[in-house]
């Protein structure tokens, strides 16, 4: 596969100055030859060297028992039971890797699914011209620089969204690997999974008022929270999962997630 001039460009940019790589990758976003992998790179160097300024943020506390040693991460883990976040921690200390890499492959994972979804989307939409450049650029603006610190809820998502793309779309039946992965990195995403299936056995009627309803319950929070705690309290029967209340009161830094 012929690598492009300018993305072999942007890359060597990168290791150079990140920031210096931006402007770059908007000319190629111009152009029509953009990577989603040297952009998942671009924010997975500026993950590196995040440095979380309040210890609400989840990436402190994954510093914080990253620094404190092996049997640390290990008591933490027994409570926090995510196979990526298992294998991401104990595998970088293991191999003896700076705490910053776990932002920084979470960044990288985010962002290279997120984008090549946006690819695959526009393409299929034949979208093209300044609403092309706009969907680009609207994505870098929407997604907080900051959402990816949880390491793992904002990676989960990213692939779950591929996965949709890829059955909808490429009609790929690789979708169903990705699917399944992405519960495996944040627990939440197995409420995702049960609604998606959940859509093929109820008719389109039902839905729609499903959709009203929800809207409904949504606005108004209290009755919203409690329902989701029912849910949550039916997934965690299952026995297969355990998913933290603390994910829809919003209440972060109190429990570890």
């Amino acid at each position: 596969m012929k690598i492009k001039k300018i993305n072999l460009i942007i890359f060597i940019t990168m290791f150079i100055n990140v920031f210096l790589a931006f402007p770059l990758i908007l000319i190629s976003i111009f152009k029509k030859k953009e990577s989603p992998f040297l952009i998942g790179l671009f924010f997975g160097v500026l993950g590196f060297y995040f440095i979380p300024s309040s210890e609400r943020y989840d990436l402190y506390r994954y510093f914080t028992v990253f620094e404190a040693g092996r049997d640390n991460i290990l008591a933490f883990l027994s409570y926090q039971n995510d196979l990526y976040a298992r294998t991401l921690m104990i595998g970088a200390f293991n191999l003896g890797l700076p705490k910053n890499i776990l932002p920084a492959l979470s960044a990288f994972i985010s962002y290279y699914f997120i984008f090549r979804s946006l690819k695959i989307s526009l393409e299929y939409n034949k979208i093209e011209g300044k609403k092309r450049i706009l969907s680009f650029l609207f994505c870098f603006l929407v997604i907080p620089f900051s959402d990816f610190t949880g390491i793992r809820y904002l990676p989960a998502i990213s692939i779950f969204l591929y996965s949709i793309i890829l059955k909808e779309i490429k009609k790929s039946k690789k979708w169903i690997i990705y699917f399944f992965i992405a519960p495996l990195i944040h627990s939440f995403i197995w409420i995702n999974v049960m609604l998606f299936f959940l859509m093929f056995k109820l008719k389109e009627k039902t839905l729609k008022w499903l959709f009203v309803i929800s809207f409904i319950l949504g606005i108004i929070f209290e009755y919203n929270i409690t329902i989701l705690y029912k849910i949550i309290k039916i997934v965690n029967s299952l026995g297969l999962v355990t998913i933290k209340e603390i994910y829809v009161n919003g209440i972060w830094w109190q429990d570890y997630s």
